[in-house]
């Protein structure tokens, strides 16, 4: 995401109205996105907001930040990415299809008998517990928690007993910050697997935030990007995640 000037803003009248008064009516995700960047200097033509059309009930920030700092709260309620790609910042939105299929084949080696490498977080690291708080919007805009188990009776699923608490200035309905908490838990056990190659000049269109099937003949592996470093020759070294679009869907209640 795009770094920028610390921005002071203590409350924006349009999103978050004075807590007593009527509910605010909300804001398009991609007016507030749009808006940060702006602040930092880059032109209505470098920001790219077009994948992001959800609205906003609420959103305040409380102490001065970097314009990305401001960003990262909503990226993590609404679940989406930004990039610097053709000289615009582009925000995309979490479970995207696979843009290209790519066969084991056509990796580079990263060392000797080498080509693709693998590392997986141990499962005690991992939570076992992710309560979000949010500002309800229902509730006076008062805090309110919400949290997401994985099972532990009668048959424990893992066996951490780590608790992972986030802080959103967001306000949502309770619902919506269930589900913030059901897709955090989800994520944390898919993305304990992350990956790394390096790939010829053919793929320097690949961005990261792009969805990539790396196809090898007994299996194959669903990749974010998160990374790409482009070396003197060209060649491309690539990190990623496991990906699955099935856990940016939840339809957990509050």
């Amino acid at each position: 995401m795009a770094g920028g000037l610390g921005v002071p803003v203590f409350r924006h009248p349009e999103i978050l109205p004075e807590v007593g008064s009527h509910r605010g009516k909300g804001e398009a995700l991609s007016a507030i996105v749009a808006d940060l960047p702006a602040r930092a200097g880059l032109g209505e033509g470098d920001i790219d907001v077009a994948e992001l059309g959800d609205s906003v009930p609420g959103y305040v920030l409380s102490r001065q930040t970097t314009v990305r700092g401001a960003i990262e709260p909503l990226a993590q309620a609404y679940a989406f990415d930004g990039v610097e790609s053709d000289d615009t910042l582009r925000f995309r939105k979490r479970g995207r299809a696979p843009v290209a299929s790519i066969p084991s084949t056509a990796l580079v080696p990263l060392a000797e008998e080498e080509t693709w490498r693998e590392r997986r977080t141990q499962e005690v690291d991992l939570p076992e517990r992710v309560s979000v708080i949010s500002l309800n919007h229902q509730m006076n805009y008062q805090q309110a928690v919400q949290s997401e188990k994985r099972i532990a009776l009668p048959i424990p699923v893992m066996h951490s007993r780590n608790q992972v608490s986030i802080e959103l200035p967001v306000a949502l309905t309770a619902t919506t910050t269930k589900q913030i908490a059901a897709r955090t838990l989800a994520l944390a056990w898919i993305e304990r697997s992350s990956y790394e190659c390096i790939l010829p000049p053919d793929w320097l269109r690949l961005d990261p935030t792009d969805v990539v099937d790396f196809a090898f003949p007994s299996s194959a592996f669903r990749t974010r990007i998160t990374r790409v470093d482009i070396g003197a020759d060209f060649q491309i070294s690539l990190k990623g995640v496991s990906e699955s679009a099935a856990a940016y869907v939840s339809t957990v209640n509050a």
